[in-house]
């Protein structure tokens, strides 16, 4: 199953679109979207404008890919879970958010062996390919992993 999470502050039709556009191509069924803010899907459709956590976390935990921001909430999750995760960055000059902290946030984790990132939709199905064929590892002791942890604690104190 794949877990699609846009989050839900801000529409990111293009990350749904991209996810539908490779659905349709590869004729995968077993997808939950979770779309926030956007009009443009309906949840006649199937759909989901928000998720409630019990059924959030249900998702997230039983999928097998997770497509997503670069929510960093989103990231560690999948990392502790030793998850694949998709991570397609919101772009200000898309007016996808009001500046490129996204792409900041996955130009320093881009070293995650479970992180695959994608700008555009070729990047997203060549990424795609990748988690399909990611066999779960320690990343325990991974220096990006560990860069973030000693970034979080010094901010933290």
């Amino acid at each position: 199953m794949i877990f699609c999470t846009v989050g839900t502050q801000l529409p990111f039709d293009r990350l749904v679109e991209y996810l539908i556009e490779w659905q349709k191509a590869k004729q995968y069924k077993d997808i939950v979207f979770q779309v926030g803010s956007s009009n443009k899907f309906s949840p006649e459709d199937g759909y989901h404008k928000n998720i409630s956590e019990p059924y959030f976390s249900g998702h997230f935990d039983q999928a097998d890919i997770i497509v997503s921001h670069a929510g960093m909430g989103n990231i560690i999750r999948a990392l502790d879970l030793n998850k694949a995760i998709i991570v397609v960055p919101r772009q200000s000059s898309l007016n996808e958010h009001i500046n490129n902290h996204q792409m900041d946030t996955v130009d320093s984790l881009s070293g995650l062996p479970n992180l695959f990132c994608a700008s555009n939709y070729a990047e997203f199905c060549d990424a795609m390919d990748q988690a399909e064929k990611y066999n779960p590892v320690d990343v325990s002791n991974n220096e990006n992993l560990q860069g973030l942890i000693k970034a979080v604690a010094d901010f933290v104190g």
